[in-house]
């Protein structure tokens, strides 16, 4: 008994967990009240205004005097709007992992008050939301590497088994509730709920006229959450959590409840460890890895000569080399390759242009011919054709990429010179002349 408490005290105290569930949950909920900011908030005036539909209170969670002072938000038809901006602000800061602790509390505040102000409008997921925003306060913050067993440390373990025990108590009820009704329990519950317009897509409606389909299905929902909370804490932890994803993507495509399923994906990601979290990392690399090698042609088909003593140029070689995920692609320097020289190039061309060569064919590209020849070739480049035909159709293409050219710095890289002074470039020389 004393070991397992010791385990225990360890376990709260020494490590900060789920670090990387956190974020995704953070992300999630971000999310999620991001696209109820953006939704509802042109019919801000219209549904929390003087003048709205919404006659509630923030009585329910703060004290008459305080409550009394919130509500003057509501009188005026800026104060909605308002809330709403901190509500996206807050969002927005959960998504990119900025100021974490703040945005929690500004999330939770202004959730809680446009949910007293209007309670109808919100559904399963906003309740839970506001629920986990509340443990998320005493979270760490994304980046912050805190000090070991220190009592931040503690209070964020703390937070992380409650939004754990959260989310068993939300499976387990709504699995009993399910179990306890007449609809599910004998499998038309999924059918009922697709005939109705307000929760459902025209092609669900017609997919769960299915007799076998419809009863499958509700089973198995049925299923899967009374059994969640068990399941969790054993091996199939992973392909629960999975098939819990898959479902409620079904769920806001069929069903529209697109806050609801953000929510519910949010504390799915957040019950995967961080250590099956790298061990799911370094799968997917493996894979991305094997598939890009499999893919990978035996030689670059292409080479690129650009300019070595440009920093412009040596970036968007770079940058074509990370986009050229099949390998077909040789980015070098005339400065430090003399290749070219076989190929009956000049340096000269080279400074002023730079050159996509094709060795097998014998084919030169030079300048804007060259740029429109790698989006040809490449997969990842082709958004930009549209543009580059429209400014080769204008006659402007070639021109503006040598103004582009021109314009370009060269500092002279002496590493790249071998022994004695640099030479001036051509361009330079004849500019100087």
């Amino acid at each position: 008994m004393k070991t397992l408490l010791r385990q225990a005290w360890d376990w709260l105290a020494l490590e900060p967990h789920q670090r990387r569930g956190l974020r995704a949950l953070q992300v999630c909920l971000g999310f999620m009240l991001l696209f109820r900011a953006s939704t509802e908030g042109r019919f801000a005036s219209y549904l929390w205004g003087p003048r709205g539909i919404g006659e509630g209170s923030s009585i329910d969670f703060l004290s008459a005097p305080v409550a009394r002072l919130a509500d003057r938000v509501y009188t005026v038809d800026v104060g909605p709007m308002a809330l709403v901006l901190l509500l996206g602000g807050a969002a927005i800061c959960l998504i990119f992992g900025w100021s974490t602790r703040i945005a929690t509390a500004v999330a939770l505040l202004s959730s809680l008050m446009l949910a007293s102000r209007l309670p109808e409008l919100g559904d399963g997921g906003d309740n839970v939301a506001r629920l986990v925003l509340t443990y998320m306060l005493f979270a760490l913050p994304a980046h912050k590497v805190p000090k070991r067993g220190s009592l931040e440390v503690w209070l964020h373990n703390i937070a992380m088994l409650a939004i754990g025990l959260q989310i068993g108590v939300l499976y387990l009820t709504s699995g009993f509730l399910k179990a306890t009704g007449d609809k599910w329990s004998n499998g038309t519950a999924l059918y009922l709920v697709s005939q109705v317009e307000w929760f459902s897509h025209p092609a669900m409606r017609q997919l769960f006229h299915n007799p076998y389909l419809t009863t499958l299905a509700s089973y198995t929902t049925l299923f899967y959450q009374l059994w969640f909370p068990v399941a969790v804490l054993t091996r199939l932890r992973l392909p629960f959590l999975a098939f819990g994803l898959f479902l409620h993507v079904g769920i806001a495509g069929f069903m529209g409840l697109i806050c609801f399923s953000l929510a519910m994906m949010g504390l799915e990601l957040f019950l995967v460890t961080d250590k099956e979290y790298t061990w799911l990392a370094g799968g997917w690399e493996r894979l991305r890895s094997e598939v890009r090698e499999r893919l990978r042609v035996p030689e670059p088909t292409a080479v690129l000569f650009i300019d070595g003593f440009c920093s412009y140029c040596r970036l968007t070689g770079e940058t074509l080399r990370r986009l050229d995920w099949r390998g077909r692609l040789e980015v070098v320097s005339f400065r430090e390759d003399d290749r070219f020289r076989r190929l009956g190039l000049s340096a000269e061309a080279l400074e002023l242009r730079m050159h996509l060569v094709e060795p097998r064919s014998g084919r030169v590209f030079a300048g804007f011919d060259a740029v429109e020849a790698l989006a040809l070739r490449m997969l990842s480049l082709w958004p930009l054709l549209p543009l580059l035909w429209l400014a080769r159709a204008s006659g402007q293409g070639q021109r503006l990429y040598d103004f582009l050219a021109s314009r370009r710095l060269i500092v002279p890289d002496a590493r790249a010179c071998g022994e004695g002074a640099c030479a001036v470039p051509a361009r330079a020389a004849a500019e100087e002349r």
